[in-house]
């Protein structure tokens, strides 16, 4: 079985343009115990997906600066955009990790934000734009945070494939 994933592996490295294949090998370390990988391994060995995870972090921490806008849109907003094609091109996650990971910001942005807004308005409803736009900020940085999470635990702890080949114990 490892033999045949190892030979997957190179045949996949094989087929990826020259732009993303890795220049060296990963350096060795003493205290990583062989066949296991640490954190800081798996980061160095997943380019992609950590540059991903970090641009998601950017687009919540850019959300307290005032920045003028492009066009319309705000410069997190299109932080997240790249970083959503960053995720999307990712091979290490599943579909449905990559759509929670970037719908996470959107949906806190819209419904945790409006939520808040009517919670914090009371019976006015006056001031729930008001109170929507004073909140949604935290909302979409809290949605990012908790998607950053999500996708660093999916790439440290993939899922265990279920498939035709898989062997039940016992």
């Amino acid at each position: 079985m490892r033999e045949a994933e190892e030979r997957l592996a190179r045949r996949r490295a094989r087929n990826r343009p020259d732009w993303l294949r890795r220049r060296r090998p990963a350096r060795s370390r003493e205290d990583v115990v062989p066949g296991t990988q640490d954190t800081r391994t798996i980061l160095l060995s997943h380019r992609r997906e950590t540059a991903g995870m970090v641009l998601l972090a950017l687009a919540g921490l850019l959300i307290p600066f005032p920045f003028a806008p492009i066009a319309i849109f705000r410069i997190p907003v299109l932080v997240w955009a790249v970083a959503a094609l960053v995720v999307v091109a990712c091979e290490n996650w599943h579909t449905s990790d990559k759509a929670l990971g970037l719908a996470a910001p959107l949906v806190s942005y819209t419904f945790g934000g409006a939520l808040v807004a009517l919670v914090r308005a009371r019976n006015d409803l006056g001031t729930v734009v008001d109170e929507f736009f004073t909140i949604s900020g935290l909302m979409f940085m809290l949605g990012t945070a908790w998607a950053v999470f999500w996708l660093a635990y999916r790439l440290l702890n993939p899922p265990i494939p279920v498939g035709r080949g898989a062997r039940r114990p016992g």
